[in-house]
């Protein structure tokens, strides 16, 4: 089977990862955009989400599934670029506390809800007048340097071209297709939010969303936990820190914003009280879907060209996972999870 995958941020990349190690001939496709999704996302693995305390769907199989795996691309690449850390959520109010002590010892949440810190145990450069809770099983994936690595081993394991794709040069062939004088059994489409102006994918439910973060630097600020407080605060080594993230679905490009710097200072400003200082800011569009759950399959009619996409604002944490049960369905014809599936928007398809 020879497949063709289009894009290699985190999906594709993770995908071919899959399909190579099962024996597929891959080649991979990217336009190598300096600012992606992926490229700019803080990649942080969130067990548990703090507003409503609800734990990620199916946390207990996604996260040690995830772990595992960059362990083992870690291995292969020689690389560190996944990071245990645990993640401090700030309470709120006396009630949100209040809230966190009941929910924290339900059993679902063993093995993900930590120690509960008071203000004393945080440190006067954090503002915490109510405390916190430690989150277990958590970290973050330094996703460029996850890219970077993983494209040397693409590179020596596959056919890497860096490419703009265009859909006029892709034509079908009887069962199989063509692309650049190449013929592909399967093309899988991994490239984000460009999805949504796919024509054989338009009938998806996109809602690309723009997000923006900051890169500054605090010298005084601890750098032993994930900071959460509605924005987060993510350590990255030598007193520098990467603050996000924001949400917009209008003026979607990579274009920062005033209004967007504005909301990550004021929130830093909530919940730090040691001096920083702003050194970048970046943005970039996310490929999210309008029940924030991830598109896999192939298309209704063109049953040899498929999707894997929409991971969002999860995909470091559940990308693996998916990209398993991906690559399942190529090569297996096993079907992946129902609420994933393509197939429960059918009905939207002309």
């Amino acid at each position: 089977m020879n497949v063709l995958i289009v894009g290699q941020g985190l999906a594709g990349t993770l995908l071919a990862f899959e399909l190579i190690s099962k024996g597929i001939s891959v080649s991979i496709t990217d336009r190598q955009e300096s600012l992606t999704s992926t490229k700019v996302a803080a990649g942080i693995i969130l067990p548990v989400t703090g507003r409503r305390m609800v734990k990620t769907h199916l946390a207990d199989q996604i996260i040690p599934y995830a772990f595992s795996h960059y362990r083992k691309l870690e291995s292969l690449t020689g690389a560190a670029f996944f990071h245990e850390m645990p993640i401090l959520e700030i309470f709120s109010s006396s009630k949100n506390r209040n809230d966190w002590y009941a929910r924290s010892a339900e059993n679902d949440l063993a093995g993900f809800a930590g120690a509960i810190k008071s203000k004393s145990d945080i440190g006067e450069s954090i503002r915490s007048e109510f405390g916190g809770i430690e989150l277990l099983q958590s970290g973050y994936l330094d996703t460029n340097m996850f890219l970077a690595k993983m494209n040397v081993w693409l590179q020596q394991n596959c056919r890497v071209i860096t490419d703009s794709f265009s859909m006029s040069d892709l034509k079908a062939d009887n069962d199989i297709m063509k692309w650049k004088e190449t013929y592909f059994d399967k093309v899988v489409f991994c490239d984000g939010y460009h999805a949504a102006s796919n024509n054989l994918f338009s009938y998806l439910p996109f809602i690309p969303a723009k997000g923006e973060i900051i890169d500054f630097t605090a010298p005084d600020l601890p750098e032993t936990h994930i900071i959460n407080n509605g924005h987060f605060i993510l350590p990255l080594g030598k007193g520098k820190f990467k603050a996000g993230a924001t949400y917009s679905w209008t003026d979607l490009n990579t274009i920062t914003t005033e209004s967007a710097l504005l909301e990550l200072e004021t929130a830093l400003q909530k919940t730090i009280s040691c001096p920083y200082e702003v050194i970048a800011q970046k943005a970039a569009v996310r490929p999210t879907v309008k029940d924030r759950r991830p598109l896999l399959g192939f298309h209704p009619v063109m049953k040899n060209i498929g999707i894997f996409n929409g991971l969002g604002t999860k995909g470091v944490m559940q990308g693996p996972y998916y990209a398993s049960q991906m690559s399942n369905l190529i090569v297996n014809e096993k079907a992946v999870d129902d609420e994933v599936s393509v197939k429960r928007f059918e009905s939207l398809f002309q």
